[in-house]
């Protein structure tokens, strides 16, 4: 199912941060939720299905943060098994063979 949003104020942000040595990227979801106000919503562009740095960082732990802040949360739905993703991952394939 793809969910339609208005264009407008974005912000851009890193989640799942590793217990590393190297610098990570920022900034940080919890740094950029204190910006924001209203609704947001909240699109993992990094991944085509849920797993737990979606179901977890982003629909528990961020979803959380942003609510004690007052804002309204949505996540866009990942693609996971849609059709429309399917087709296109058998096309990409089918071109590389």
């Amino acid at each position: 199912m793809v969910k339609a949003i208005a264009t407008g104020p974005h912000a851009f942000a890193y989640q799942s941060k590793s217990p590393s040595p190297i610098p990570w990227l920022g900034p940080e979801v919890p740094e950029v939720l204190k910006t924001l106000n209203g609704k947001i919503s909240v699109a993992p562009i990094g991944f085509v299905c849920d797993h737990v740095e979606v179901l977890y960082d982003l629909d528990i732990l961020h979803r959380k943060q942003a609510e004690a802040l007052g804002l309204t949360w949505d996540r866009l739905p990942m693609p996971n098994d849609d059709p429309l993703l399917i087709e296109a991952l058998a096309s990409a394939a089918e071109k590389a063979l």
